[in-house]
């Protein structure tokens, strides 16, 4: 049986990763993960499934001119979401220094881990509430 979890937490990805996890689905988003950690990520032989594409929608959400707000595939798809939904409109709860500081970490532990070897597949979320 193959096993996945959902992460943000640097520990949770430790635990699982003790437990025997095969596949850390998303990415590391709360402190720096070390090349010794990576490395052992890669020795283990467990995948990793990053969601920097979120990450990065996320923070162009909490931005003023946000694009996808001017692309007509998002505006239907959207609908009456769009001029209804504060959250839709700012991404959430979080502030901007704080968005950019999650992508930021996502993207240099992506680095890491890539660096030692951790194997990566295609996957991402489907939002953020």
């Amino acid at each position: 049986m193959t096993t996945f979890a959902h992460i943000f937490f640097l520990k949770d990805a430790a635990d699982l990763l003790e437990a025997g996890i095969h596949v850390l689905a998303h990415s590391i988003r709360d402190t720096r993960a070390d090349p010794q950690f990576a490395e052992k990520i890669a020795e283990k032989g467990v995948i990793l499934a990053p969601t920097l594409a979120r990450e990065d929608a996320e923070l162009a959400f909490a931005r003023e001119g946000n694009p996808y707000f001017e692309n007509h595939v998002f505006q239907k798809a959207a609908g009456n979401h769009l001029s209804s939904s504060r959250k839709l409109r700012t991404g959430g709860t979080r502030t901007l220094d704080e968005l950019c500081h999650m992508r930021d970490l996502a993207l240099m532990n992506f680095r890491t881990l890539t660096d030692a070897g951790v194997k990566v597949c295609l996957g991402t979320d489907s939002g953020f509430k």
